[in-house]
């Protein structure tokens, strides 16, 4: 089940819309739309600490009231991939009490 789950949330992740990204906020970005399409909220309700950026790969915590705090890995999407601001989801854990 926890499989099916991610393999879910991947596919989400890749079926967005492409848009530029500016390259300053775009695994935060990237973290509160999934985040918000997830849990049914708006993105500014998500709130997004970076904890790790190179060029290539972020994470990311997300949380957002009463809903579970979540890690998210990131890489950076090829100029050929469309992602919406630029990233893509790699991978997701969250706990399993909610914030």
């Amino acid at each position: 089940m926890k499989h099916a789950f991610i393999c879910l949330l991947l596919a989400m992740s890749s079926a967005s819309v492409h848009a530029a990204d500016n390259g300053d906020n775009g695994p935060a970005d990237t973290a509160a739309n999934f985040m918000g399409q997830l849990y049914g909220v708006k993105p500014a309700q998500v709130e997004v600490t970076i904890i790790e950026r190179d060029r290539w790969l972020a994470s990311a915590v997300t949380t957002s009231p009463g809903h579970p705090t979540c890690t998210l890995d990131m890489a950076q999407a090829s100029e050929h991939v469309d992602a919406k601001h630029g990233w893509l989801i790699g991978g997701i854990a969250c706990d399993k009490a909610k914030s």
